[in-house]
């Protein structure tokens, strides 16, 4: 039961499935190019490889079957991400996947629920550094903040809740450069729905959409609202 990475080839993903490879997990690699995949694994000493175009279904589907886990790192997501969560989705696997890309994560949380409800299965996006890291701790300084309802007090206190990074010598990369630019024209490629999981295997997507895209563009912005 392997581990998929979706656009092993790119900066991200060959960092993911070195690491993956790393902790002795088996690996299976993917993406449109099967050369440059072939080459990423023989720099992380083999791994299994299935070339599947994002808009191919059956070569999606094939990818992603026997897959306990899709890890996706290729994007634009709002451009390419929908058919991977689908095929992971079909194929009984878990989903994770790098994006930052808020509007990404709202058509994930409205339009892929009841299919992955129905698959058991947990889709969780946005687990790079700036969006999955800070919504734990969010939550977490949420929850200690005096006057929640064990001691008898306002059931939902917290009024203004701001994360922000402070990152030094950031570069984007490539994929991350795109991803910005089709966000910020709002460019995208129609697609059919797919569905994530709001259960307990799942992250709360809503407090996850609600503090994405909090670094854009290398500079820290704040969040209103409640975590």
């Amino acid at each position: 039961m392997a581990i998929l990475v979706y656009g092993a080839s790119g900066f991200t993903g060959r960092l993911v499935a070195a690491e993956l490879r790393r902790l002795g997990l088996p690996v299976r690699l993917s993406g449109r190019d099967r050369a440059r995949l072939q080459a990423v694994a023989k720099e992380i000493g083999g791994a299994e490889v299935a070339a599947a175009p994002v808009h191919d279904a059956g070569a999606l589907a094939a990818a992603a079957r026997g897959a306990t886990v899709v890890v996706s790192c290729a994007g634009p997501f709002l451009r390419v991400g929908e058919p991977v969560v689908r095929a992971a989705i079909d194929a009984g696997a878990h989903y994770l996947d790098t994006t930052g890309e808020q509007a990404f994560l709202r058509d994930v949380l409205e339009r892929f629920d009841s299919a992955a409800r129905r698959a058991g299965v947990a889709v969780v996006p946005s687990c790079g550094f700036e969006i999955a890291l800070g919504d734990y701790l969010a939550a977490r300084a949420a929850a200690r903040v005096p006057g929640r309802p064990a001691s008898g007090g306002d059931p939902d206190p917290l009024d203004e809740l701001v994360v922000a990074y402070a990152v030094e010598h950031f570069r984007p990369t490539p994929g991350t450069r795109a991803s910005a630019a089709c966000w910020t024209i709002g460019a995208r490629v129609p697609s059919r729905s797919v569905a994530m999981s709001r259960g307990p295997r799942a992250l709360a997507t809503a407090r996850t959409c609600s503090i994405s895209s909090m670094f854009s563009m290398g500079r820290p912005r704040g969040l209103r609202g409640t975590a």
